[in-house]
């Protein structure tokens, strides 16, 4: 019996020798990866397009943008860590800045195509406004990811703040669709939820987790990095896509009008909230390749995602703002035409921006001070 137990002893010492050893090698290798990616949006095939002329400049933002981490905000769920770069600047508020002095603060609430995923500071559509309006200081509350129902929490949450709120601007769709319309999605949910959850666990079970960690973490990790980098590609300045997940709107007219009704509905509590204080509110359909006829034939076919869904969802939030809304604007065509604008499924150049400011500037314009009106 002893000559058994010491067999099995070193069989043991053996096993967890070589697992200690794979995991000290994974971590590294993990660790390797994790540096290289420093610089590696500098890389980003979308750079290659014709919608870039400058080719160091688009190369400068992705090289940054891929540096960005998120940080924890209460009810919003996330913000952007302060980042000082070249291309980007994001302040000790998670917000990106706008250069550019003003006085009536006007805050723009979006996703990643108001944050301005793809151009520098002063190319994204709240400093295109910013010039277009003078006396305005345009306030970038966009973040990567989230869907109308955090845009309305995060107006919450600046409400509940001492800043003065001049006008405020919803800008979205595309996220609301992107995000919640694979099947099994809630509509109340963000594409976070699966992490968070994870974390949740993984923090009741950390006593548990520390052997484990010990033993298989950098293993786990590098397969899990591994997986990602083959299988879980996505453009930068979208969520990551749900992408075992089949979708839905397309087929499901059900989850369609739920989607299009939930948009509509963060919109419409956002406006009675400051109605109630007096400040004016736009809610703006923004644009998306798959939807009119802009030019997107130089884009990869990978780039035209969940094309269905969004033809399935648009057109129930269109017939929505057509009911008489005059704080809704609808502009998920006004890139239509022959210019090269989008870069992917959503994102857009800095002529997008512009386009797209100028036509926000004009609803806003009778909506704030008279000095306000002209340039």
């Amino acid at each position: 019996m002893s000559r058994f137990l010491k067999t099995a002893a070193i069989n043991l010492a053996l096993f967890l020798g070589l697992a200690l050893a794979l995991n000290l090698v994974s971590a590294v290798i993990v660790i390797v990866l994790k540096l290289t990616e420093a610089n590696a949006g500098a890389d980003d095939p979308r750079i290659s397009l014709p919608v870039f002329a400058d080719k160091q400049k688009a190369r400068s933002f992705f090289s940054e943008f891929s540096r960005l981490r998120a940080q924890y905000v209460p009810y919003e769920e996330w913000r952007y860590e302060p980042f000082n770069g070249e291309a980007i600047h994001v302040g000790e508020n998670g917000l990106r800045n706008t250069p550019g002095p003003g006085r009536w603060p006007v805050h723009f609430f979006g996703a990643s195509t108001m944050w301005g995923a793809g151009v520098w500071d002063d190319e994204t559509i709240p400093a295109f406004v910013q010039r277009q309006m003078s006396g305005v200081t345009a306030v970038n509350h966009g973040q990567n990811g989230v869907v109308s129902r955090q845009q309305l929490e995060a107006l919450l949450n600046l409400l509940n703040s001492p800043e003065r709120v001049d006008a405020v601007v919803f800008y979205g769709g595309i996220n609301d669709v992107y995000v919640l319309c694979p099947a099994g999605s809630s509509v109340n949910g963000h594409y976070q939820v699966p992490e968070m959850v994870k974390a949740m666990h993984q923090y009741r079970e950390r006593h548990w987790r520390i052997l484990r960690d010990i033993l298989f973490g950098g293993t786990e990790e590098l397969a899990h990095t591994l997986r990602k980098k083959l299988f879980g590609k996505k453009p930068d300045g979208a969520p990551q896509a749900q992408v075992d997940k089949p979708n839905s709107c397309a087929n499901d007219p059900e989850q369609a009008r739920r989607v299009a009704d939930t948009l509509w509905s963060n919109w419409i509590a956002a406006r009675g909230v400051l109605a109630a204080r007096g400040v004016p509110f736009l809610a703006v359909l923004e644009p998306v390749a798959s939807i009119g006829d802009p030019n997107t034939t130089y884009l990869p076919p990978d780039a035209k995602l969940m094309v269905d869904d969004y033809r399935a969802v648009y057109p129930l939030i269109r017939d929505k703002m057509a009911g008489g809304a005059d704080w809704a604007l609808d502009l998920s065509q006004a890139l239509d035409g022959n210019d090269p604008i989008f870069m992917d499924c959503c994102h857009i150049t800095a002529k997008g921006n512009e386009i797209i400011a100028r036509r926000l500037a004009d609803r806003l314009r009778p909506l704030l001070p008279a000095g306000d009106r002209q340039k």
